[in-house]
């Protein structure tokens, strides 16, 4: 049976191991399109500091293993981030949303309600007014995490930004 968890400093080197298995360099594209895929798989220090600085960072263990994570900055991370284009695309009214920084499974878990579990699970945790996720949608699709976040959950388009080498989605979800 799955469980969902807030992510302890422990689950770090876990959260990278999965992270790696689902980055998109050395994956068959087409498959990597459709299963979903990272850009970026941190280091466990990264993941150490992601939970240590965030509430609201999860697993998701299929006893006693770790099958899935989601990370995310609160917004006052996001607001003492340096000024820049890219910290100010998500400012709104003098206000910064909770962000997904990332939402993973491992391969073999996929399709079974992980990741709408984790995600479920910091909804029923956060009182956010305004949540965040970006998607890479070029030049390579993510359309599993498109179709995640826009079909099966109703998070709404607001932006599309292109920072030169990749183009983002960014949905969000608003209550």
């Amino acid at each position: 049976m799955v469980e969902i968890e807030r992510a302890r400093v422990e689950d770090a080197a876990a959260m990278a191991r999965i992270a790696r298995s689902l980055l998109l360099e050395g994956r068959d594209l087409n498959v990597a399109q459709e299963r979903g895929f990272f850009l970026f798989a941190g280091r466990e220090e990264f993941y150490a500091q992601m939970i240590r600085c965030s509430r609201y960072c999860y697993v998701a263990r299929d006893s006693p293993t770790c099958i899935g994570f989601l990370t995310t900055r609160e917004p006052d991370q996001l607001r003492a981030m340096k000024p820049s284009k890219y910290r100010d695309i998500f400012l709104e009214h003098g206000e910064f949303p909770l962000l997904i920084d990332q939402l993973g499974v491992l391969p073999s878990y996929q399709g079974r309600g992980v990741g709408q579990a984790l995600l479920d699970q910091l909804l029923a945790d956060c009182p956010a007014p305004r949540i965040t996720a970006t998607v890479v949608v070029g030049p390579v699709r993510n359309a599993r995490s498109i179709r995640f976040f826009a079909e099966q959950n109703h998070w709404t388009l607001r932006k599309q930004v292109n920072t030169g080498d990749h183009v983002w989605s960014f949905f969000e979800l608003r209550r």
